[in-house]
């Protein structure tokens, strides 16, 4: 069992003007190792990882869980005893009209009235990509599920509840959104780092 709920947060610096496909091999390598390092304080490594029918790795045994997302030249790790999403985006400029029909009516409100519509933007998107990953569905699939419910959505303290299934937890590290989503979290230690 995992003592402590743990989101960790990797910057590598030095890979920040890379081509992106070299970023992505390189934070793919590096969450590997971090997650193997993980594993096995828990008794058990990377090898002990199975891919479900809907392509969500997970372990065989079902009492830990993980979630890992990359952005930029950064990398998040989520690691839970419950079922754990996790996503990340880089504030950056994006068209956001090739984005938005992801969302209902009213979403795509907010984000147009937001101050920063961009920035809302990639706020629902993450929270939407972690939701995928805690439910092992990916973003299309997400479209017809309405798993956003504006007439839900309450704020305390980090926690947003846009549902009444699930909590997820918006946290800003540096020039990065990212989101966790859990039905059992409250609380999670945050490990951040640069390179």
């Amino acid at each position: 069992m995992i003592i402590n709920n743990k989101v960790i947060f990797l910057k590598i610096s030095f890979i920040e003007n890379y081509p992106n496909n070299t970023k992505r091999k390189i934070l793919k390598k590096l969450a590997k190792k971090v997650l193997n390092t993980e594993l096995r304080k828990i008794g058990q490594d990377y090898s002990d990882i199975i891919i479900d029918k809907n392509g969500k790795k997970k372990l065989r045994n079902l009492s830990y869980h993980f979630s890992i997302a990359y952005s930029g030249n950064a990398l998040v790790i989520a690691l839970s005893d419950s079922n754990i999403g996790i996503d990340i985006e880089q504030n950056r400029y994006i068209n956001i009209d090739n984005l938005k029909f992801f969302f209902n009516d009213k979403i795509i409100d907010n984000i147009d009235k937001s101050v920063n519509p961009i920035y809302e933007l990639l706020k629902y998107w993450v929270v939407a990509e972690s939701f995928g990953k805690y439910e092992g569905s990916g973003i299309l699939e997400l479209r017809n599920k309405n798993f956003i419910n504006p007439d839900v959505i309450t704020k305390e303290g980090l926690n947003i509840y846009l549902n009444k299934e699930v909590i997820f937890r918006i946290l800003e590290i540096e020039n990065f959104i990212i989101s966790v989503c859990s039905k059992d979290i409250q609380s999670f230690q945050i490990y951040s780092t640069a390179i």
